[in-house]
């Protein structure tokens, strides 16, 4: 998932494959903390990969763990624009005072960001854009299979827009 850069919020602890949420709910309460039918396939969204605040994986090396973990359970994102010439998106963090969970709310972490399913900004494999996000400023080429990454951002619970264009 984190090399073809495609969305995952993951959630695991011991419940087993139940497949029965009031279950999963009792080991993990992130299982429902993020709204996946808000994604629309009209609409752009952010992909968060090599987060700093994600669990680690008790796969393959630690099979005998119990403990729920999440992988990008706190990232959100807003699109605010999704022109021809640039692509505005507000990142940010959930925060304690929208999530209630027994897991640790970062009030900041680090992540690359992937934008997909653009909807005006049409870009082409080699292609160089210009992002801000806060202070931080660069260019960066267009991946092979066209999607724009911005690596190592820091995302706190304050909104931050980033912003690509031509």
């Amino acid at each position: 998932m984190n090399d073809r850069k495609y969305p995952l919020y993951f959630y695991w602890g011991p419940f087993g494959h139940a497949n029965n949420s009031a279950a999963i709910l009792k080991v993990n309460d992130l299982i429902d903390s993020f709204d996946w039918l808000s994604v629309r396939k009209n609409e752009a969204y952010a992909v968060f990969v090599n987060a700093s605040c994600n669990s680690k994986l008790p796969w393959p090396d630690n099979l005998k763990e119990t403990a729920p973990g999440q992988v990008n359970a706190f990232f959100r994102w807003k699109n605010i624009r999704d022109a021809k010439d640039r692509v505005e998106m507000s990142l940010f963090l959930t925060s304690p005072a929208d999530l209630k969970t027994t897991f640790d709310i970062p009030k900041e972490a680090g992540a690359d960001v992937s934008l997909r399913r653009l909807q005006n900004m049409q870009v082409k494999p080699g292609e160089s854009v210009r992002w801000a996000f806060g202070t931080a400023k660069g260019e960066i080429k267009v991946d092979a299979d066209g999607v724009i990454t911005i690596p190592g951002l820091r995302i706190a619970a304050q909104p931050e827009t980033l912003t690509v264009s031509r």
